[in-house]
Formats: structure tokens, C-alpha cells, sequence
């Protein structure tokens, strides 16, 4: 698929983010992921995406080991970006893990954390 990938990979942001409904209003704040689209299956933006697709294919081109994951999945837009990414490249040996709280972020704790005050 190498030929075709940038185009493969380029279209899945725009499918994930929901690109080809935002009109000229919204396209700024869609770019940037500073709006809730709402059916789009990430809203991390087209310029985070671009970031992510950087760090994944560095991560393969300097063979670094290990699994991708996401902490903290909206709609499960960046996982399957992800997958996208290792698909066009043929990696198989790599997994992609999603990990949610299902509750939102906690609230944060002013005290420091050691060895005599755990979380």
C-alpha cells in the first residue's frame, strides 16, 4: 500500500474528524480540535492528528519496540488512526490499546505525592 499511503492515511483524518461537513465557519476550530463535532469520531483536530501520524511513523522508521495506546478515548477517533497507521504499513506485531476512566478526569490533588502520602 505505499504508494497510496499518504492518500489512505490523509483521508482517514479527514473521515475521523469529520472534514468534509465543516463549513468555513468551523474549519479554523476543526483544524485545531477546539470544537465538539458531533459525529465526527475524534475532535483532536486535523493538526493533531498530523502530530500523531508523525510520532507513530517515527516511532516504526527508528524501530522503536513496543504497543501504541491511548489514554482518555472520546469516540476512539486516534485508536483508529492508529490501526490505519499500522495497517498502511503492514505492522502486524504491534497492538493498540484504549484505556478510559469512564468518568471523566478526577478532580486534581494539591498535595504532593511520596512515599507518605499516596493518592
Amino acid at each position: 500500500m505505499e504508494d497510496g499511503q499518504p492518500l489512505y492515511l490523509d483521508l482517514m483524518k479527514r473521515c475521523l474528524t469529520d472534514w468534509i461537513h465543516v463549513d468555513g465557519e468551523h474549519a479554523e476550530a476543526r483544524a485545531e480540535g477546539r470544537d465538539w463535532p458531533p459525529i465526527a469520531h475524534t475532535m483532536i483536530g486535523l493538526k493533531r492528528l498530523d502530530s500523531l501520524h508523525f510520532c507513530a511513523q517515527d516511532i516504526l522508521s527508528n524501530q522503536v519496540p513496543g504497543d501504541f495506546i491511548e489514554t482518555g478515548v472520546w469516540r476512539g477517533g486516534s485508536v483508529i488512526f492508529m490501526r490505519a497507521v499500522l495497517k498502511s504499513y503492514n505492522v502486524t506485531d504491534r497492538c493498540v490499546w484504549v484505556a478510559d476512566s469512564f468518568a471523566g478526569v478526577p478532580p486534581p490533588n494539591p498535595e504532593p505525592l511520596g512515599c507518605g502520602n499516596p493518592p
